[in-house]
C-alpha cells in the first residue's frame, strides 16, 4: 500500500487539527481551574470576615455542585426577605470580625478612633447659642 501526496497531507493536517484541538481544551480547563481556585480563596476570606452563607455559595460554585450553590442562593434571597434579626445576627458577626482586624494595626486603630469620635461629635446635644448683645439704644435726634 503506497501512499500518495494527498493522503500524507490529509494526515498531517489531522494530527495538526487533532493537537490545536486539544491544546484549545486544556487551555480552557485551566482556565476553569484558575477561577474555580478564586472561589476558595474568596471563599476562605468571606468565612474569616464572617459571610458564613455566601462563603458557602462560593465554596459550591468552586466544586462544581450548581445545584447547592442554586439552593444556597435562594436561602440567602428568602433571608433578605424575611425579618431582620437574622441578617442583624449575620452583620453583627461580620461587624465583630471586621473591627477586630481594624484593631489589630495602628492604622486601623487611629481610623476607628476617628470614626468614634465623628460620632460623638453627632451625638453631642447642640451647643447653646451665642448670647446676642443688644443693640445699644438710638437716642432721638434733638430738634433745633
Amino acid at each position: 500500500m503506497t501512499l500518495s501526496l494527498m493522503h500524507i497531507v490529509c494526515i498531517a493536517l489531522a494530527a495538526a487539527a487533532a493537537y490545536f484541538g486539544v491544546k484549545w481544551a486544556f487551555r480552557k480547563d485551566t482556565e476553569i481551574e484558575n477561577r474555580r481556585r478564586k472561589a476558595v480563596e474568596l471563599s476562605a476570606k468571606l468565612t474569616s470576615m464572617g459571610f458564613k452563607s455566601m462563603a458557602e455559595l462560593f465554596m459550591d460554585y468552586a466544586v462544581g455542585d450548581y445545584s447547592g450553590m442554586f439552593s444556597k442562593m435562594a436561602m440567602v434571597a428568602e433571608k433578605l426577605k424575611g425579618n431582620d434579626k437574622d441578617i442583624l445576627a449575620d452583620l453583627s458577626d461580620v461587624f465583630d470580625n471586621l473591627l477586630k482586624i481594624k484593631l489589630a494595626t495602628q492604622e486601623g486603630r487611629s481610623l476607628v478612633k476617628a470614626e468614634l469620635e465623628s460620632v460623638e461629635r453627632m451625638l453631642a446635644p447642640p451647643a447653646p447659642p451665642a448670647p446676642v448683645e443688644a443693640p445699644a439704644p438710638v437716642e432721638p435726634p434733638v430738634a433745633p
